[in-house]
């Protein structure tokens, strides 16, 4: 695991020249330094962050998402000192 701080604060250069925040090694919990990452349709997936600190993705046809136990979402907890991100897919029931 990397450290992590804000001063200077860590980043990595991604292949076509877009520099992400970096948290540990990680992607940060923020929807701006995923969609440097991700190429999704806004038309069909939407991004946002919970209550409780987690990044949600989710087909657009949900609404708003405002839970991290709904169904057909993909979460995304941040890495901590002690521990890499968590990474869960809840399936379409």
């Amino acid at each position: 695991k990397l450290s992590f701080s804000n001063d200077p604060k860590p980043t990595i250069t991604l292949p076509d020249g877009t520099v992400l925040d970096i948290h540990y090694g990680y992607p940060r919990l923020s929807t701006s330094d995923w969609n440097k990452v991700l190429d999704i349709d806004s038309n069909n997936f939407r991004m946002s962050n919970t209550a409780n600190a987690v990044l949600v993705i989710y087909p657009a046809e949900l609404g708003l998402v405002f839970s991290d136990t709904q169904d057909c979402i993909v979460t995304y907890r941040q890495a901590t000192a002690t521990s890499k991100p968590i990474i869960t897919v809840n399936p379409c029931v």
